[in-house]
């Protein structure tokens, strides 16, 4: 007679049934956890991501248009003949737009 190794279902007795009872337990627990990390970890490579299209949509902007929005230290001219506000940078203006209440209110005070 051949002897072979061969995978075949068999009966647990009930002492196995309750070992397995615990095993699945501990198993169910690591998983639960294992899923909890995991899920911290997609939100925080998630925010990484996301800051990387931000910066790069910025920057391909910036390509595109050979302009970027920057927060900068300006000088503003109030020309009330013109009734325009002008915004300079560096002695270049980078806005000019109509003269509002508002601004006549900030040229008072």
């Amino acid at each position: 007679m051949k002897t072979i190794r061969r995978n075949v279902m068999i009966n647990l007795a009930e002492e196995e049934k309750i070992q397995y009872g615990k095993v699945a337990g501990e198993l169910n627990a690591k998983l639960d956890d294992t899923v909890v990390a995991f899920e911290h970890l997609r939100k925080d490579w998630k925010g990484k991501i996301e800051a990387l299209q931000n910066e790069l949509h910025i920057v391909l902007g910036a390509l595109r248009t050979g302009q970027i929005e920057k927060e900068v230290e300006c000088k503003i001219d109030y020309d009330k003949a013109m009734k325009t506000v002008r915004y300079l940078y560096k002695g270049e203006v980078v806005e000019e737009r109509p003269l509002t209440d508002e601004d006549r209110q900030m040229e008072i005070a």
